[in-house]
């Protein structure tokens, strides 16, 4: 079976920065002073590698497959995200709310998950190997290989 071609949104290095909105991270302290809305995006293969995304609205976003390593999503308000397959390795997901997130078979290798809501979350065959889990809420998520 072949493999279906999906054009890309390449967007490595992007700062999507927006001075109209502010946003503060209410766990830690964290600030941002940007607020990129992107609700309900549905890309096909969007790569961000690195990407400024601090605060960003994703909800129900379809990013599945997305290239997202070492992006900055701290603070974004991710809920019902379909981040299935993701490459999230090395990114900052200190205070998202990843709440009913499909992340199944993403890689979060070496990812900040710092006070992260993963509260009804899909992880199975998530990667999280040498992810920085501290302060996760994991109420109700799917875990398993």
């Amino acid at each position: 079976m072949q493999k279906p071609i999906y054009p890309s949104l390449v967007l490595n290095g992007v700062d999507l920065y927006s001075q109209h909105q502010a946003w503060m991270c209410a766990a830690e302290g964290l600030t941002c002073d940007r607020r990129v809305g992107l609700d309900c995006v549905e890309p096909v293969r969007l790569v961000m590698r690195g990407a400024d995304l601090c605060g960003a609205a994703l909800r129900y976003a379809n990013l599945h497959g997305a290239d997202l390593r070492y992006a900055n999503l701290s603070c974004a308000d991710m809920r019902y995200t379909r981040l299935s397959g993701a490459r999230l390795s090395g990114a900052d997901l200190s205070c998202v709310d990843l709440r009913n997130a499909n992340l199944r078979g993403a890689n979060l290798r070496g990812a900040n998950l710092h006070y992260t809501n993963l509260s009804g979350a899909y992880l199975r065959y998530a990667n999280l190997a040498c992810a920085y889990l501290c302060r996760v809420a994991l109420r109700g998520a799917e875990k398993g290989n």
